[in-house]
Order: structure tokens, then sequence, then C-alpha cells
């Protein structure tokens, strides 16, 4: 298992198998020394040791208490959001998911996130979900 930095808005990963998980900077509280603020844009893949990875998975607590940040991008790849990733992040005013299905998405996620924040998804991503929300309840 290898960790590295991504040169994209102090994402740091670990590599798990074939495929990368964001993670916070320090495995301790407050896990970021400075807190990321602003636009945060999650790489779709990684570089460590001259191999590329995918990066399928925001990890546990990764960007808890980033009250800085005002906007996450998250890519197609990532299909898993883990527990508390961004919980409490108050000062998010949005949320863009490049995925046509949504990422699993672990207890408390976005806990103390405004519900009424704008969540911008690709157009097959809002058919896919009405889709699958009409096979539930027929």
């Amino acid at each position: 298992m290898g960790t590295g930095h991504s040169n994209l808005h102090l994402c740091h990963h670990n590599i798990v198998g074939f495929t990368a998980e964001i993670t916070s900077q320090i495995s301790d509280y407050p896990y970021y020394s400075p807190s990321p603020s602003g636009a945060l844009v999650i790489p779709s893949i990684v570089s460590y040791n001259g191999t590329t990875y995918p990066v399928t998975s925001i990890g546990y607590s990764a960007f808890l208490n980033c009250s800085g940040l005002t906007s996450v991008t998250v890519p197609s790849s990532v299909t898993c959001i883990d527990v508390a990733a961004f919980a409490n992040c108050n000062s998010l005013t949005s949320i863009t998911s490049y995925s046509v299905f949504p990422p699993d998405q672990g207890e408390d996620a976005f806990k103390g996130v405004d519900k009424n924040i704008p969540l911008n998804v690709p157009a097959e991503s809002v058919q896919t979900i009405s889709q699958l929300s009409r096979g539930l309840t027929h």
C-alpha cells in the first residue's frame, strides 16, 4: 500500500489493490493542516511510483470539518463516499457528481451540510434515478 499526494487541491490518497482512495492528509484529527478551502476537485486518477490508478472512493472522514470548502466535484470513477467524508463541511454551496449511478454513501457522509444546496448531475443520472425509483414503487 502506498501513500502519495495528488497535485489537485490537496487531495491525498492511498493505493488499495488496483485502485486509489482519497483520504485525509493526517490520520488523526484535525486531519488537515491547513484545512482545504474553496472549490475541491477530486481527481479521477492518481499516479504513484509511475503507475496510474483510478480513484474509486472517498475515504472515512476524508474532509471532515473542512468548513472552508465551498464546492465539491466528484468524478464518475468514484463509486463510494465513505462515512463522514464531508461531514460538517457547512460552507458547501454546491456538489457536482459526474456519475450516472449515484455513489454509495456511508452513514453521515454529508452530515451538517445544507440539504438544499444544488446537486449537479449528468442528465443520464436523472433518468437513471427516475427509472430506479419507478421500479421500486411498482
